[in-house]
């Protein structure tokens, strides 16, 4: 386990925000606008009907980073594992040597709680998300 890879510093040095979200939905109404409003629907009814999928794209990006940050919590955990005899940490504060990222949905620290040698780590919900928008893991050190 000491000399496993690991995929920390890869994760860590990733864009932040990965995609642009906001650019691409500009650059989506930009083109919508110019080329339906007035014909088929008012500029104002053109926005209604995307703002839905536009909130979902938000949603989804947003995701795309948590799934990238929590996988780096993954790797800080597996990191602090190996230079302690095969423990998980007891809470993510106690990892020193590396930071952790704060979970992008909610701006806090990723939700964790060890029982023995099993550990589970999660994300929240975005705004506007559900449920299934959550991302979980169970970490299993085996010695």
């Amino acid at each position: 386990m000491e000399n496993s890879p690991n995929l920390y510093s890869a994760l860590a040095g990733l864009p932040k925000p990965l995609v642009d979200a906001e650019k691409a939905i500009e650059s989506e109404r930009k083109v919508a606008l110019s080329e339906f409003s007035g014909k088929l629907l008012s500029s104002k009814q053109l926005e209604k009907q995307m703002k839905p999928m536009h909130d979902r794209t938000r949603v989804i990006a947003k995701r795309l980073d948590s799934d990238l940050a929590i996988l780096q919590c993954v790797e800080a955990i597996r990191a602090y594992a190996a230079s302690h005899g095969g423990q998980l940490p007891p809470t993510l504060a106690d990892i020193k040597d590396i930071s952790i990222p704060k979970d992008p949905m909610c701006g806090e620290a990723f939700r964790y709680t060890r029982t023995g040698s099993t550990a589970v780590l999660a994300s929240t919900a975005p705004a506007g998300g559900e449920k299934a928008d959550e991302v979980h893991y169970e970490i299993v050190v085996k010695n």
